[in-house]
């Protein structure tokens, strides 16, 4: 990992904490500005730049209408045949047949998946086709660990606490 370039899509708590992980290794660490922006912010880098200098390629967007298929055939075309993806955001952030298609033609080199356009996945899903190479999909539960769960019981408690008290300010 030293030396090598991690692309950031998405720079919010998520981003920020894999950018962290990426010094900590050593890693030079790009954040790309939105796809399509003409201007790029400071500490930014333009989006098909990040792509075609990423050694892996780590996405943390939410999901909407500016990031469904983010990442397709062109993005691919453009990421280095030596390039690793990993979608960390959500299942449609990525069109899952161009990434199907990359990986066969290697256009890229791998991808990790731990999510999905549809969950639980249909059995037409383009990555569960078993000649897919150099995919590594796991189910989409990291929320599931002990600590996980603490934290969305404690978010959930204090999202309740804060309905009751303002509720008794009405």
């Amino acid at each position: 990992m030293h030396g090598s370039t991690l692309g950031l899509v998405g720079h919010g708590t998520l981003g920020r904490g894999v950018e962290r992980l990426a010094r900590a290794f050593g890693m030079e660490v790009l954040i790309a500005e939105r796809k399509g922006t003409k201007s790029v912010r400071e500490g930014r880098t333009a989006f098909a730049e990040v792509l075609k200098r990423a050694d892996v390629l780590s996405l943390h967007v939410p999901l909407n209408d500016g990031t469904r298929n983010l990442i397709g055939r062109e993005e691919f075309g453009l990421m280095k045949p030596s390039a690793i993806l990993i979608n960390c955001a959500r299942g449609g952030v990525v069109d899952e047949r161009a990434l199907a298609e990359a990986l066969r033609e290697g256009r890229i080199a791998g991808a990790g998946v731990d999510v999905l356009s549809a969950e639980p996945p249909r059995d037409d899903n383009p990555l569960l086709a078993v000649d897919v190479p150099n995919l590594i999909l796991t189910p989409h539960v990291a929320w599931a660990g002990r600590e996980a769960q603490q934290a969305l019981a404690d978010q959930l408690m204090d999202n309740i606490e804060a309905f009751v008290n303002k509720s008794a300010e009405c």
